[in-house]
């Protein structure tokens, strides 16, 4: 009896061994042959009421094939120095990953580069989150928002928010064409997963892992040619409940008479047609950032996010627009 339970305690060991070998071999070859576009752990965690939010207290790095990105969140899960004090006269930023500053590193993302010309550490929060559309923005604006007293909402909308919005499945257009919020979903197998990768030290780094996690990632998003003429095809169900969620976020911005600024990225074609009428509804400035092929030197080549001197050229053209829009901020509280 003894003796099968030491060959049984041999052969498992012997199993393990040869797992945790091939998981080494596979784990070099990777590293060698195989371009991974992102290693490192996740930034987010799930949310019962956000669906995720992310994590906080929260520190690391994240390795790409163009560049190395150090990236923080403080208490709050924001991009920000430990928040103080609330103050007045504070701007939120809500965007995705561009707001977020994936990319470059911490200090380096243009709402830190705003935050410089502001005496107030506090006075900029970068709210922006990763892989999000605009649904997670009305629920912020909501719940969260007003206890930052903000003055001034910048919404930075993506041209692949359409599909982030039906994606997500936060909200929906009711059979009465209104605007319905969802309950969010139970963690899936992925946050599972990741729970259990986050546990061991390490792990979270692996190539293979990484590999793994982007064989999985949808494919990106790739901005539509240019229409000549105003919308005259259906909307699909995509732009409309995109229109109704981001209309209800400027219409709830301007019944707390929060003011609004708009900076649009990777939006050209049918999208900003089906996005100019609601635009006019509202009167906030809008500011319509360069394309990657208008200017390729502010992106990366691969990855395809800001790089650090296109975080420099939209901090530049934004601060120029407040300046000139909201001087209040720059004068004495």
């Amino acid at each position: 009896m003894k003796s099968k339970k030491k060959h049984f305690g041999k052969n498992l060991l012997l199993l393990f061994s040869i797992i945790l070998l091939c998981l080494i071999i596979c784990e070099l070859i990777v590293r060698v042959f195989i371009p991974v576009r992102n290693v490192g752990p996740s930034f987010t965690v799930y949310d019962p009421v956000f669906g995720k939010t992310n994590k906080t207290d929260f520190s690391a790095k994240r390795f790409t094939p163009e560049f190395t990105m150090k990236i923080s969140f403080n208490s709050l899960g924001f991009r920000d120095p430990e928040i103080e004090s609330i103050g007045n006269r504070n701007i939120i930023f809500l965007g995705d990953s561009f707001t977020l500053g994936y990319g470059v590193n911490d200090d380096e993302e243009f709402p830190a580069l705003i935050r410089k010309d502001f005496s107030n550490d506090d006075s900029v929060i970068n709210a922006g989150m990763g892989d999000n559309g605009n649904g997670r923005w009305l629920k912020f604006l909501k719940t969260k928002a007003e206890k930052y007293n903000p003055e001034l909402i910048v919404f930075q909308i993506m041209g692949n928010d359409f599909d982030e919005n039906k994606i997500e499945n936060l909200f929906k257009i009711s059979s009465s064409e209104e605007l319905q919020e969802l309950k969010v979903a139970p963690p899936g197998l992925a946050r599972k997963v990741q729970k259990i990768v986050e546990f061991v030290p390490f792990v979270p780094y692996s190539y293979l892992i990484g590999l793994l996690r982007q064989a999985r990632i949808k494919p990106s998003y790739k901005p539509t040619g240019a229409v000549k003429d105003k919308i005259n095809v259906e909307l699909s169900y995509r732009e409309k409940l995109t229109l109704k969620i981001l209309d209800e976020c400027f219409s709830f911005c301007q019944k707390k008479e929060w003011q609004m600024m708009i900076i649009l990225v990777g939006i050209s074609g049918r999208k900003f047609d089906v996005l100019e009428d609601l635009f006019a509804k509202y009167d906030f400035p809008i500011i319509q950032i360069p394309s990657k092929k208008e200017r390729p030197e502010l992106y990366y080549i691969i990855d395809g996010h800001w790089n650090k001197d296109g975080h420099i050229y939209t901090a530049n053209i934004i601060s120029q627009n407040l300046k000139q829009s909201f001087p209040e901020f720059y004068s004495n509280p």
